[in-house]
């Protein structure tokens, strides 16, 4: 069993060296329904690139905004899938086409040089029988 308090732990104590650059004070709620919804606060000036490649209104943001992401996340047929729901920065929200983007981008590192897309299912391992979202926490039942 995965707890919400016990994620957050992890995030704040040992999980910044997995966040991408400029993204820090990282909480994630664990929701019913498989929802996740993860909060922070984003420095736009530590990444060098942003102005460059964001378009719309996200080009004018600077310095350090509250960021949040909710996804929504279902099982089918042994793999996970996630669908980006609301994304917002700072005062801007951002349509899910374009938070998919910056993820893929600003999530480029050693493991995924490309970064991660969220299009891509996640392959859940046959030694798991059942994974259960509940408020608060995620059960994973194995064999």
């Amino acid at each position: 069993m995965l707890t919400q308090r016990a994620l957050n732990g992890y995030l704040r104590f040992q999980g910044t060296s997995m966040l991408p650059e400029g993204l820090s004070d990282v909480t994630v709620e664990i929701q019913e329904g498989g929802r996740l919804t993860g909060t922070g606060t984003l420095n736009l000036d530590e990444l060098d690139d942003f102005d460059a490649g964001a378009t719309g209104m996200l080009q004018f943001l600077s310095g350090s905004l509250p960021v949040s992401v909710s996804v929504a996340i279902e099982e089918l047929d042994g793999e996970f899938y996630v669908a980006l729901g609301d994304t917002q920065i700072g005062p801007v929200n951002v349509p899910p086409a374009l938070a998919q983007l910056l993820v893929r981008r600003y999530s480029a590192n050693e493991s995924y040089p490309s970064g991660i897309d969220l299009t891509d299912p996640i392959f859940i391992p046959s030694e798991v029988e059942d994974i259960q979202i509940q408020q608060g926490r995620i059960t994973v039942v194995t064999k």
